[in-house]
This record gives C-alpha cells, structure tokens and sequence, in this order.
C-alpha cells in the first residue's frame, strides 16, 4: 500500500500557490511546549518505503546516490522545480537538500512532490521543533504543525478581473484559483477561488479507521507571511488529490468550507454577512449564486433532540449552501441561493473560531444538514468525516424528543504520516 501511495505522491499534478489575505490574522496567544510525539512530517509529504533509499529518485537511477543510498546533487530532470511565483519564497531557503528516507539531512525538509511543484526544490518546510529566521512561534497554532514562508507581491502582479464578465468568468472553462494574488484579486471582485459545482447535502466520507474509531489528523501545514500572518492551508489528503485553501478568499463546497473554517477559525469571504434580510441582499448582491450569510453563536448546551458537541470553547455557526432536493422532517428542501434570493434551509457548520481558540488543537468543525438534530465532524484531510450522531441516529424522528441523542463518538488522533498506516 505504502508504494502505491508512493506512486500516486510522485505524479501529482502541479498546481500553483499564491497566498490570499484580504485581512491577514497574526498567530498570538502564549507559547506552547512543542510537540514530540506526533509527526512533524508536511501534510503532502509521502511516507518512505523504509528501503534505505531517497525517494526522491523518482527515475529510479543510481547515478544520483552514494553508496549509502543518500540523494546527491544533481537532482533528477523530472525532480519537481516549481513555477515562477510572483512572490517571493523564504530567501534563507538555499539548502540543496541531501534526502535520506524522504528528510534533508541539512535542512530537515520532507521531501514532497507537491509543495516543491509550488514552491520550487530549496524552499524550507519548518515545523513546531525547527526554529524559522522569522522568530514565528508555530506553537501558538497548534503542536504539530508545519509552515512554508512566502511574501506576496500584489504590486505587480496587475489585476486580472477588472473588467470580468461573472458569466464567462463561471463557464465550463473555469479553473479554481492557481496563485495568492490571484486569489487575492478574485476577492475584492466577489469571486470564488475555489469548487464552483453545486452542493449535495451529505458528505462523501471516506474516514480513516484506528479499530472501530475513526481517525483525525492532527498535522497542520500552513502558508504564512514572515510576520506569521496566514495565507494559506495546505489541506490534508491521501490519495495524491493535495489542495491550498486561501486565506480571505470565498468557497462554497463542503470539503473547502470544512477545511477553511478548521483551519483560520473564521468563514470564508462569501459567507461573512448578517443573516438579515438586508445581509441575505448584500450577499447576492456581491457573490450572485455563491453568497451565503450566518456567523452566529451556536448554543451548545444540548436537549432532548440535540447532541453536545466537545469541548469547553464558544461555538459559532454559519449557513451551508446545498443545491436542495433532500428531504428533512416532511419538508423537501430548495436550492439555497438562486441568485435572486436565498432560502436558508437547515443546513449549517458548527465551529469554535479562533477567537476561542488560536491553537488549532482546540478547534472543532461539526456539519449538520437537519438543523442540529445530527452531525459529523470535520476529520482535517479531504474524505474525512466522522460517524453521524445524534437525534435521528438514535432512531427518533426529526426534531422528536424519545431515545437520547448519541453522543459524539471520539476519535483517535494520528499525525498525517502515521495515518498512512490506516489507508
């Protein structure tokens, strides 16, 4: 199985990362002691074939090892170079990176297909036990996290979508978006950065098992500006499918949405708007179809028809935006956002943002399609979803008090090259 992953991690299609942050957040809160025992491994990297050797022979010829089998320069032609980014990655990434069972014995970088297709063979992957030149404590975001430096340049990089025709811009051509300042200038014109297809209600979950717990992965690799502000979240995946969610920008699919609101603790740019009907206005106005409104608190205090989700943190919520058709109670529910009008429905995600928490550790994403009477958590990595809980899982009719609420089912956490064990 293991090279079979292997396989996958080295055909991985490029893809192009440019961070976006309308309104940048700066990591804060007091340090944290580091993490020894979860892996410190990039959430793209593969894990070896315990063979001794580079992975990062993706030729597989032996002109480019010593007889111990470490990597030497030079490097393979298809070895992964990056595009030019119009920014500027970690100047202080100069290593030439010497691979000894997928690590730089130098710099302590993982080797990884991905991030190095973006950003390019020298750049640094730091993490919570490797000090970066910047002084950023990573501890403050969480005890197993890794972190890429990167300066956006939005001075020259000259706006594409000054004259965007919305219609065209959506066609059949569209493409989610490939850098930071493109995601950044998508924003300020009202524009996805990501999946524009319409919405199912239900998860398609493909959760890793430990037993008969399901696994969530505590690896967090973020994209930061050297004064720590967020740019980016490169989001967990084990089948070769590797995604950047930005900062700042607006996303409507379920798996982005999940995965941006556990990674900044706050919604994306379409969704921040009053539920009001002046804000459910304001939101169609600006995003037509894709706006969506609700950051409100979520009482977590539990009844006779609700579960109580973990944890001692504030709770808010927002709207999720399905394509309809499902049925909830005897009520069929319609499409959410037609483009003239929204019509709620009873989709929402449930999260502790990070104004409760700034670690990463402490934050929950939950999804529930039937008004809180059920939901799933966000497992962080794509296909990640916890088992179902709640009122109708414990038999009873939607919003009918009988058979207590399941409770939420723990889970086992595994950082993101331990979880390849459970693949």
């Amino acid at each position: 199985m293991k090279k079979y992953v292997l396989l996958i991690a080295l055909i991985i299609l490029s893809l192009v990362f440019c961070a976006c942050s309308v309104q940048p957040v700066t990591p804060n809160g007091s340090s944290s002691s580091t993490n020894s025992g979860s892996s410190s491994l990039s959430s793209t990297s593969k894990p070896s074939q315990s063979t001794g050797e580079s992975t990062s022979q993706s030729t597989g010829s032996q002109d480019n090892q010593d007889s111990s089998g470490t990597s030497t320069l030079p490097l393979p032609d298809d070895y992964p170079q990056g595009p030019n980014l119009p920014g500027t990655i970690d100047s202080l990434s100069t290593c030439a990176h010497t691979f000894v069972d997928n690590v730089c014995t130098a710099c302590e970088t993982q080797y990884s297909p991905y991030v190095f297709s973006i950003f390019g063979q020298n750049v640094i992957i730091f993490d919570n036990d490797t000090p970066n030149p910047y002084d950023v404590n990573l501890d403050n975001l969480g005890s197993d996290v890794n972190a890429i430096f990167y300066t956006p340049n939005l001075a020259d990089f000259e706006d594409p979508y000054l004259l965007v025709n919305k219609t065209e811009f959506y066609a059949d051509s569209y493409t989610a978006a490939w850098c930071y300042e493109d995601s950044y200038y998508r924003t300020k014109h009202h524009l996805l950065s990501g999946d524009n297809a319409p919405q199912n209600h239900a998860p398609s979950a493909t959760p890793l098992r430990d037993g008969n717990q399901n696994i969530a992965v505590t690896t967090a690799t973020y994209i930061l500006t050297p004064d720590g502000d967020f740019l980016g979240y490169i989001v967990n995946d084990f089948y070769g499918e590797q995604q950047i969610i930005y900062y700042g920008a607006g996303y409507t699919s379920l798996e982005e949405v999940a995965a941006y609101l556990l990674a900044f603790g706050e919604v994306p740019a379409n969704s921040d708007y009053a539920k009001g009907s002046s804000g459910k206005k304001q939101s169609v106005a600006d995003w037509g179809v894709f706006g969506r409104v609700n950051v409100g608190n979520f009482r977590n205090t539990g009844s006779s028809t609700e579960p109580k989700l973990p944890g001692s943190a504030s709770y808010l919520e927002t709207d999720f935006g399905t394509a309809g058709g499902y049925t909830v109670g005897n009520r069929t529910q319609t499409a959410y956002n037609n483009g003239t009008t929204i019509t709620r429905g009873t989709a929402r995600f449930v999260f502790v943002p990070i104004t409760s928490a700034k670690s990463i550790d402490s934050r929950y994403v939950f999804y529930t399609y039937n008004h809180y009477n059920d939901f799933q958590q966000y497992l962080n990595y794509k296909g990640g979803w916890g088992t179902r809980f709640g009122n109708e899982s414990a038999g009873n009719s939607y919003n009918t008090a009988g058979k207590t609420p399941t409770a939420y089912p723990l889970v086992s956490l595994a950082g993101y090259l331990e979880a390849f064990n459970y693949v």
